[in-house]
């Protein structure tokens, strides 16, 4: 059985969140640490992600996803990474002028292992371009544990004095899938709602656990503004099947009771005769 943990550190202007996977699939021990830096230089938007596979099998078919401006940009693939190496990708972008706000990106890193089975791991953060961040959203999400369906919850308040519409935007490892990744809320004036995603387990092992996250974006006077929420998603572990059908037994057993005093009385009789 092969444990892949991931651990992803970020690296940002404004806001970052670090997060741990552990993964089972069928091989050796794949563990990637990822450190994603993103800077603006010149007008350009510069993207390092930095893997480091500390486990004890290699990693098969790498790349890095830059996801920024609801666009995925994605880099030279590498065939391998091996145990106790390192390898950057370098993901850079054009930054347009009229760009100005709080704007959300996710890193990610996609690799599969030597069966060629697929997995993610994904890290977020936010970035200024000429504005700074404007309160008027706070938001939360809930830790859902998932078997094999399950919705991750979302409350939103909004602070303003002005009515908001919001985009929310679900981000995931490739272990998950969600029915419908975007969302568009619209929130009155100091109200607070909640919503959810549906969320489906694809091939997340038991006791796993997956980061994610969620963006939420809108616009005030013309300014971006983006907050941004993390979630760990946990999958429920199989029962054991004896506890799982306990109550059965339970019902069962004056049913067995009273059969097995049946059995000995009819034995003691036959015994007699």
């Amino acid at each position: 059985m092969v444990r892949c943990l991931f651990t992803i550190l970020m690296v940002v202007f404004i806001s970052a969140f670090c997060a741990v996977v552990t993964e089972t699939v069928d091989a050796g021990v794949i563990r990637i640490s990822l450190k994603t830096t993103l800077s603006i230089r010149n007008g350009v938007i510069q993207t390092k992600i930095v893997a480091t596979n500390t486990g004890t099998e290699a990693a098969q078919r790498l790349r890095g996803v830059l996801h920024i401006f609801d666009r995925a940009i994605i880099s030279d693939k590498i065939e391998r990474l091996g145990v106790q190496k390192s390898h950057t990708f370098h993901i850079n972008t054009d930054l347009s002028e009229d760009k100005k706000g709080v704007f959300p990106f996710i890193g990610e890193v996609r690799f599969h292992d030597a069966n060629q089975h697929p997995f993610s791991a994904l890290s977020a953060g936010t970035f200024n371009v000429k504005s700074r961040f404007l309160k008027g959203v706070k938001g939360k999400a809930t830790n859902p544990t998932v078997k094999r369906e399950g919705k991750l919850e979302i409350q939103v308040t909004n602070q303003s004095v002005e009515p908001l519409n919001l985009r929310a935007k679900l981000y995931l490892p490739y272990a998950l899938s969600v029915s419908e990744s975007t969302q568009h809320i619209s929130v009155a004036s100091r109200e607070v709602k909640d919503f959810s995603f549906d969320l489906n387990n694809r091939y997340g092992a038991g006791g796993a656990k997956y980061p994610a996250f969620c963006t939420l974006e809108y616009n005030v006077n013309e300014h971006h503004q983006t907050i941004l929420l993390n979630s760990v998603i946990r999958i429920q572990e199989a029962e054991n099947w004896f506890i799982a059908t306990k109550w059965y037994w339970l019902a069962a057993l004056p049913v067995l009771l009273v059969v097995w005093i049946g059995i000995g009385v009819w034995v003691k009789k036959i015994e007699n005769y």
